[in-house]
């Protein structure tokens, strides 16, 4: 007797099911891409007791004819492709033409859909994958489908979905993240009865992020922009003074698809060091647009993951689009308390559509060039400044001596240990392997340059003072600013340390000291800093065995070597190696934060005024001035607007 046998059409798609149909908000992604395939430009979502009592999904698309409609339910049934090589070209969010057989078969489904050019639709009703009912019908153009009591005929997959009110968040998550990928639709979420998201659909992003995010991370939105043939990726990123705990707010899609990929995260979380506090993460929106052919989005059964042709092309276009996002936008933060309240009042009549500008005019303080033509949404915002900013005038013939260590044009540009580090596909750890020499674009030099246009006006403002021996305060242009002296000193270190070819063990960076320091350790300190030797020469800490408790330090770093205690510095680069909870260009980093932390101006450390005007005049050759390593912010600033509202001189 035979022991293979073919399963009938209800175990088949109970099984496929089990794919495609995880829980409720699977159900209304399939049923909502399917709406996109349509072409709708309004789409409605209702759900009852999390989507498990009812899930309605309404649009305005092309509809079906009867026999499409009866043909829809059939497994792998689909009007998306027709043969394999249809595979190479999608540009639909559906393709494989299970969805809606595998959620007939898990559920009581009621359709209703009419073409425009008909004169009357059609209705079915399907249960457990069978037609039980069918009529004409008076429904409007458009296709609504509705999915009572999931898996009603499943009760091993119902007992496993959570409480009602954990599912419908999980739909209400869905819902934000499709309008953010199509902001030229508009959705619509009810909840219960009640209206929980309505985005405008007038293909306007900023628009979409103020509807899901609210006012405030869309004022603070920074636009992003980059292309790279055949790659062009577009969105926003919230600025550091706006941070999350969690990822929950980092929304990736490729071709208008939403997807989730480690390399992306690591080129975000790559580009994003340093700009923000530790475990902290900014509200992202980024669309990655490429040829179809360019990706297979076929390696998923919920289409969540996506294989590109080229990673690392990739992971090159987005770490240096966010860069110079970040780069080209931030600005000095202002007062938070006074800044939120005059905020608020601004942007109460204001519309949406003039956040970008206003926003750009509140956070920069001074006149920017740009010089990428394609941040033309930036040059125009940054116009508005330029106008109202006749009075300002920037310095760009500052030039610094050697004993100043100023910014040859040699290191300006990118250095091989500060380029980004690529995901290693198959265990995805990151690695320090180069890109292609094609895909080496020299922007730091540019970034640089534009960067110091911001802040150069402090080397104009008038120094008032120290303030508990911490701050440093300057007046400039109506406005007051403080400077946090550890945290530039600090960036200031961290900068010099990185931009050194620390990786390759052939062309190291020493600087010997004229006199050789010994540091005194314990035998057991000897042997593990002795077992991370090889670690320390490539970071530019040359030593010897100078006996049983003794090492004698010959050299450090050479770009900061005049800025650093060598034994400190020396000590807490073996301390550092020695834990080893960090491996790798990671690794690398985190020992040179931790150096520059212990090296820097300490709080409490008085300093002279020649010394505050040469720790603004480090600052300003900075790639990043606005936060120290660690992403806290190295300058905050006050208006005499602000200050005046606090002694009541304005109400």
């Amino acid at each position: 007797m035979t022991k293979i046998h073919v399963l009938d059409s209800l175990t088949a798609n109970s099984i496929a099911a089990g794919e495609v149909v995880e829980r409720p908000s699977s159900v209304v992604k399939e049923l909502v891409e399917n709406s996109l395939d349509a072409g709708a430009s309004v789409i409605s979502v209702e759900i009852l007791q999390g989507g498990i009592k009812l899930i309605r999904v309404s649009d305005n698309g092309t509809g079906l004819d009867s026999d499409d409609a009866r043909l829809a339910f059939l497994r792998h049934a689909t009007s998306k492709l027709n043969i394999i090589d249809d595979l190479e070209q999608l540009v639909t969010m559906g393709f494989r033409g299970e969805a809606l057989a595998s959620i007939a078969a898990v559920s009581q489904v009621s359709l209703f859909t009419r073409q425009p050019e008909a004169d009357e639709g059609i209705e079915l009703r399907v249960e457990a994958g069978d037609i039980v009912f069918e009529s004409v019908s008076g429904c409007s153009v458009g296709t609504t489908i509705s999915v009572e009591n999931l898996f009603f005929n499943t009760p091993a997959r119902y007992k496993f979905l959570k409480r009602d009110q954990t599912e419908a968040s999980y739909i209400t998550d869905l819902i934000e993240r499709m309008a953010l990928a199509r902001p030229d639709v508009s959705f619509r979420l009810f909840n219960q009865g009640q209206e929980i998201l309505h985005t405008p659909g007038n293909n306007d992003l900023l628009s979409s992020i103020f509807a899901v995010y609210g006012k405030n991370t869309a004022r603070a939105s920074l636009p992003i922009f980059f292309a790279e043939e055949p790659v062009a990726i577009d969105g926003y990123i919230a600025s550091p003074e706006i941070t999350r705990h969690n990822r929950n707010r980092q929304n990736t899609f490729v071709n208008g698809r939403l997807i989730k990929s480690k390399m992306i995260t690591a080129a975000l979380d790559e580009a994003c060091n340093t700009w923000f506090m530790k475990n902290k993460y900014p509200t992202l929106v980024i669309n990655i647009n490429l040829p179809a052919a360019l990706v297979d989005v076929n390696v998923h059964p919920q289409k969540m993951e996506v294989r590109f042709w080229d990673e690392r092309k990739i992971f090159h276009c987005i770490y240096h689009a966010v860069r110079q996002a970040l780069i080209d936008y931030s600005g000095i933060p202002g007062n938070d308390d006074d800044s939120e309240s005059s905020e608020n009042e601004m942007i109460e009549n204001t519309s949406v559509d003039k956040i970008a500008p206003q926003l750009t005019q509140t956070e920069l303080p001074f006149t920017v060039a740009v010089d990428n033509q394609h941040f033309q949404e930036a040059e125009q915002a940054k116009e508005l400044i330029y106008q109202s900013s006749d009075n300002v005038q920037t310095n760009e013939n500052i030039e610094f001596s050697d004993d100043n260590l100023s910014l040859t044009e040699s290191q300006s540009d990118p250095m091989p240990d500060s380029d980004p580090m690529f995901v290693n596909e198959a265990n995805g750890n990151m690695s320090n392997e180069k890109s292609n020499d094609n895909y080496e674009v020299s922007h730091n030099k540019t970034e640089i340059e534009g960067n110091n246009s911001k802040i150069n006006e402090l080397m104009h403002a008038r120094i008032i003072g120290q303030a508990f021996q911490t701050y440093l305060i300057l007046e400039c242009n109506q406005e007051l600013y403080m400077v946090d002296q550890h945290a530039a000193h600090e960036r200031i270190i961290y900068e010099r340390l990185v931009n050194r070819n620390s990786m390759r063990t052939d062309d190291i960076n020493r600087q010997p000291l004229l006199v050789p320091e010994p540091v005194q350790v314990s035998r057991s300190e000897k042997q593990k800093i002795l077992d991370v030797e090889g670690d320390l020469l490539q970071l530019g800490f040359e030593f010897d065995d100078f006996g049983p408790e003794t090492l004698l330090l010959r050299s450090v770093p050479g770009e900061a070597g005049n800025l650093i205690n060598a034994g400190a510095a020396f000590r807490t680069a073996a301390d550092t190696l020695i834990e080893g909870n960090i491996s790798g260009p990671e690794a690398v980093k985190h020992v040179y934060e931790n150096i520059a932390c212990k090296a820097a101006v300490k709080a409490h450390d008085l300093l002279h005024e020649s010394e505050m005007i040469k720790l603004l005049q480090d600052l300003q050759q900075l790639e990043n001035p606005y936060h120290c390593p660690h992403g806290r912010p190295i300058i905050v600033r006050m208006s005499k607007y602000e200050l005046e509202k606090k002694f009541k001189r304005i109400v």
